[in-house]
């Protein structure tokens, strides 16, 4: 039955590349309370338990990865044009831009780099990534190594597409981080705009996975006003609560924490 329940959550194009064993871990408990009911009945799909989970489970995914893409019709046609001419930035600004969160950091990727990169940060670790490793092209020095972790198969084939296309060393992982998953070593970890979503989802998975990320520096963002443009009040305290120090700063949506793993507690 719950492989019924998880392809008619898929049926909305959206949500057709997403694996199924993270749409389980987002029905498990509900479908848990009314499981019997549901296998008791003659026609389980039309009643309101069963609808009720659908509706319930497309609107986190929207929530958590569908609102962040605006524009992915485009992604091919721009990146065969990036193969046959890799060095155009201009080529890659237009693919960041088909991204929601990328496209806000544009104007700022030179300063968010800056601030965060250090010359000996060569290994890359992106959680959560989107589109975000294509703005290695606003980086001093090209990364040796960039590991990226995407929800879906099929956005990690882009991107391993994309990472040959610019002869770039990196590999996209599918990745469901409801799951408790080994982390590659890296300099320096990416986690921008991720623990938010994951919060929703998963209550105090944050302490969680920064413990298991094995890198001597994460950067963690969140943003600073809602998608439809409300300022968010929240403040991170319950973020700033799992850290012994931290320093941060802000861009126009976005707010940055730069911590040393020894200061998670």
């Amino acid at each position: 039955m719950i492989n019924i329940l998880t392809n008619e959550i898929k049926k909305k194009k959206e949500f057709q590349s997403v694996d199924n064993s993270f749409i389980q871990s987002l029905v498990k408990d509900d479908y848990k309370n009314i499981e019997d009911k549901l296998l008791n009945h003659s026609h389980p799909q039309k009643t309101k338990d069963f609808k009720r989970i659908v509706k319930k489970t497309r609107k986190t995914l929207h929530d958590v990865y569908g609102v962040f893409n605006i524009n992915t019709k485009n992604r091919v046609a721009i990146l065969d044009k990036i193969k046959k001419n890799p060095k155009n930035k201009e080529l890659h600004i237009s693919l960041l831009e088909t991204h929601r969160s990328s496209k806000e950091r544009l104007d700022s990727y030179g300063e968010i780099y800056d601030k965060i990169l250090d010359r000996g940060d060569q290994k890359i670790l992106d959680i959560g990534c989107g589109l975000n490793p294509v703005s290695w092209i606003f980086m001093k020095h090209k990364p040796k190594e960039y590991t990226a972790l995407e929800l879906t198969r099929d956005d990690c084939d882009f991107l391993n597409n994309y990472f040959r296309a610019v002869n770039l060393n990196g590999k996209a992982i599918p990745t469901n981080l409801l799951k408790e998953i080994k982390f590659q070593k890296a300099d320096v970890c990416f986690m921008f705009k991720v623990l938010d979503s994951l919060e929703e989802v998963k209550k105090n998975i944050s302490k969680d996975l920064l413990k298991r990320i094995n890198c001597k520096k994460i950067v963690v963002s969140f943003p600073l006003r809602t998608i439809s443009g409300k300022e968010r009040i929240s403040k991170r305290k319950w973020f700033e609560r799992l850290l012994t120090n931290f320093e941060k700063f802000e861009i126009r949506n976005e707010i940055f924490y730069i911590i040393h793993k020894e200061n998670i507690y």
